[in-house]
């Protein structure tokens, strides 16, 4: 009986630490990152490549079937600051940071952090 308890909390650590390793990875992950490179993509196609340190503070007017979004780069920064789709997720997401991209499904935009190497999923090749 003693040897079945020992079983069991040995496996109860095992358990643990893989929990606290996941969480451990997915807090790294969304993160901030150290990349600088970002893609604002509508419609599946790069609009632009930035480069946000060296970047001047600038509007940036995107039209996609009658709508609109404005990003604004400030301070090395970049984000959504007006969009006319109905939901504002894109507005409300903020300042463009960690792992996580700015998304707007009804203007088809995405602003997202890349690296030199990435490469693309779909098209199969370095970005």
């Amino acid at each position: 009986m003693a040897e079945n308890k020992k079983g069991i909390v040995i496996l109860y650590v095992i358990l643990a630490v893989i929990i606290v390793l996941s969480v451990a990875g997915t807090v790294h992950f969304l993160s901030e990152n150290k990349k600088n490179t970002v893609e604002i993509i509508c419609d599946g196609v790069v609009v632009e490549r930035i480069n946000l340190p060296t970047e001047q503070n600038r509007t940036i007017h995107i039209e996609y079937g009658g709508s609109y979004n404005t990003i604004e780069i400030k301070d090395g920064e970049i984000f959504v600051s007006e969009a006319d789709c109905p939901d504002q997720i894109c507005v409300k997401t903020g300042k463009l940071k960690g792992g996580m991209p700015i998304v707007c499904l009804p203007n088809r935009l995405v602003i997202r952090f890349v690296d030199s190497g990435e490469v693309d999923a779909v098209a199969g090749q370095a970005a």
